[in-house]
């Protein structure tokens, strides 16, 4: 029975195709059955076998893929399976009332997994033969260590060790010196690493280090016969979602956007046990290089959610204004999806409220949804004489969803949306058809601390000391959302850079062909759907005034690529990206690091952990003492820095980022 069973696992794991953990390569388990298998999960013959090794797979493509890339880089074939499409961040209620008392902890549907977790560390990787034996439903978890999750690894994982970096890639031992060029190449790189003369830009460790993090938890009675979701806000690396010994999905899409996996298959009534294996690194890591501290694990906050076997998906919200910026229409409308075997009719009703609390507009529409099918139910709705969003001015309208079946209300939602319009003209941004000056703060290094990130009181208590200090402008820098940020953004008034999370800083991106990974036609669907998860989480708010597909990251057929996808999703905002320069791909040239302030909020991690910082020479070291200063160990509750006055005529280069100025700079 039990060879059997890891025969079972082997099957499943070489026919889903996942990088188990990012460590399934070639493997002999002669107690498996003897099942072999290569790195791109084909069944070998005996004479390839590598006797009682497991090889850990290498960042590097498959021989039977040749790269359009001269230079080899890999690309992540899988970024993913049994992944829910990204979405908007909502929670769903049995009443409206519910709905709009907006308390994610009092809904019946939601089962909140933060807390404690058993967990085991494996610095040198885990091989499939034991992955076996942990993910069993009824294995003993009271050797195991516990850790409240959420919490970056490097607070537990036995290495006491935090580090910041600029640029530089914090999974590679860097030189202080340049090598020597090698034979038969007449350059080298900005970032030629010494021990790596053969290979020009970093690997993933091998083996990858990796953490399994295990609990139970219940489903109550009432719950038990809807579809239920594992939703993870942020996990960086990789992660395989086990649930009660069976494999329910595995992401690495991005490390910085939420993860949603439909667990409903393999739940039973009563007490569950889910398992998260989570690699420290995940085979796109190469496109996740943005400053700030480098923290991996699991960092944003976990739960089940249930909803109907007919259900929300997604809601869709957009408040646009008339050509006199006067007259509103709000396009509105939830994506239904059904995980029925036959066809159902349903009845969506909608209100909507003015900031007064007033009911403006109301109606309702029946529609047929088919088998396991997914429909959108659609809304136009006019607003005469509009009360206009905008920073100065956060007016908020209220709007209710709820879905009935059989003359049951079955699901609940509501949420906040705004009438604006964001464009630009002459390389100026305007709002509402008035062009706006930009102070901006970029959050790239308060959203890199999750204990900041994950606690709403103390994110709210940082945006009001921006907004107090002047500041009309924030941006995200590529990192996880939590997901009250928009919310509070659209409450108190501060329009928002949505960043997608790529950023390739420490590679050379050259221009030619293969020279960067966004210009890899292999890697163009892993760039494009980190593009689109940070459009689907920021669509519906009114305070994301621009969208920015990455930073940093060289430009080419992928980004490319990604400005069409996401210009298909937006017809209005407009679309950014500073290596794109005066090139289509970028309705503007843009300059973020001279149009925002970077404010590196500074944490204390307690003690015990070793702070480190990776300097632009890429050597790691603990820095001199004004980088320990300015970078490592202030109090949380840092200020944030007052802008300067602007002061006489606009210059025509782009200004300091203290003094504000032009969003919209052109070489």
């Amino acid at each position: 029975m039990k060879n059997a069973r890891y025969t079972t696992l082997l099957k499943n794991l070489t026919r889903s195709a996942l990088p188990v953990v990012g460590l399934l390569a070639a493997m002999t388990i002669q107690a498996a059955a003897q099942i072999p298998v290569t790195a791109a999960g084909r069944i070998i013959d005996p004479d390839e076998r590598q006797r009682d090794t497991l090889v850990y797979r290498k960042l590097e493509r498959p021989a039977e893929r040749p790269s359009a890339n001269p230079r080899g880089f890999a690309e992540p074939f899988v970024t993913g399976s049994e992944l829910q499409p990204a979405r908007t961040a909502f929670v769903s209620y049995r009443s409206v009332k519910d709905a709009l008392a907006a308390d994610p902890a009092a809904s019946q549907n939601v089962i909140d997994l933060n807390g404690e977790w058993s967990y085991r560390v494996f610095n040198d990787g885990i091989s499939v033969m034991l992955l076996g034996e942990i993910s069993d439903s009824v294995a003993d978890l009271s050797t195991w260590q516990t850790v409240g999750l959420p919490q970056p690894r490097e607070m537990h994982d036995g290495s006491h060790r935090v580090i910041w970096s600029d640029k530089a890639y914090d999974f590679v031992t860097y030189t202080a010196t340049k090598p020597k060029v090698p034979a038969g190449q007449s350059t080298i790189d900005k970032n030629y690493y010494g021990s790596q003369v053969t290979e020009p830009y970093p690997a993933l460790p091998v083996p990858m280090p990796t953490i399994v993090y295990s609990r139970y938890f219940t489903v109550p009675f009432d719950l038990a016969d809807r579809a239920l979701f594992l939703n993870i806000g942020a996990v960086s690396g990789s992660v395989q979602v086990w649930v009660n010994g069976q494999m329910a999905g595995y992401s690495a899409r991005s490390s910085k956007d939420p993860v949603e996996f439909n667990i409903s298959p393999y739940i039973e009534r009563g007490k569950n046990r889910v398992m998260l294996v989570v690699e420290k690194y995940g085979p796109g890591a190469l496109l996740e290089d943005q400053p700030g501290w480098r923290l991996s694990g699991v960092t944003g906050n976990i739960s089940v959610f249930a909803q109907p076997k007919i259900r929300i998906r997604d809601y869709i919200a957009n408040g646009s204004l008339d050509p006199s910026h006067t007259n509103g229409l709000l396009e509105t409308g939830l994506i239904i999806k059904s995980e029925l075997l036959n066809t159902h009719d349903i009845a969506v009703y909608y209100q909507l409220f003015d900031p007064d609390g007033k009911l403006v507009g109301e109606n309702w529409r029946e529609a047929t949804i088919g088998m396991q099918n997914e429909d959108t139910v659609h809304f136009a709705v006019p607003v005469p004489n509009a009360v206009k969003w905008s920073a100065s001015e956060p007016k908020l309208y209220t709007v209710t969803f709820r879905v009935q079946r059989d003359g049951r209300v079955t699901e609940c939602i509501a949420f906040k949306a705004g009438f604006r319009t964001a464009e630009v003209r002459d390389d100026k941004l305007y709002i509402n058809g008035s062009a706006i000056d930009i102070k901006g703060i970029d959050l790239a290094g308060v959203l890199s601390i999750p204990q900041v990130a994950n606690d709403t009181a103390l994110m709210r208590n940082v945006l009001k000391q921006i907004k107090g200090k002047g500041y009309n402008f924030v941006r995200t820098g590529g990192r996880a959302i939590p997901a009250r940020l928009y919310d509070m953004c659209d409450e108190l008034g501060l329009y928002v850079s949505a960043v997608a999370d790529i950023n390739s800083a420490g590679l050379d991106n050259s221009l030619n062909k293969g020279g960067s990974l966004t210009n890899d036609p292999a890697w163009c669907d892993a760039i494009v759907q980190r593009i689109q998860a940070m459009y689907e989480g920021a669509k519906t708010h009114p305070s994301v005034v621009l969208l920015e597909m990455g930073e940093n990251a060289g430009n080419g057929y992928n980004m490319q690529q990604g400005y069409l996808a996401l210009r298909a999703l937006e017809r209005s905002r407009p679309i950014v990206y500073n290596s794109a320069g005066n090139q289509w791909n970028s309705d503007m040239a843009f300059e973020p690091s001279k149009l925002f302030v970077q404010w590196p909020y500074r944490y204390d991690f307690g003690s015990g952990i070793e702070t480190v910082a990776l300097t632009d020479d890429y050597r790691a070291d603990n820095g001199t003492a004004a980088q320990q200063q300015e970078l490592l160990t202030a109090v949380p509750d840092e200020p944030v820095p007052a802008p300067a006055a602007k002061k006489g005529k606009k210059q025509k280069s782009a200004p300091a980022p203290q003094e504000g100025g032009d969003l919209f700079n052109r070489r």
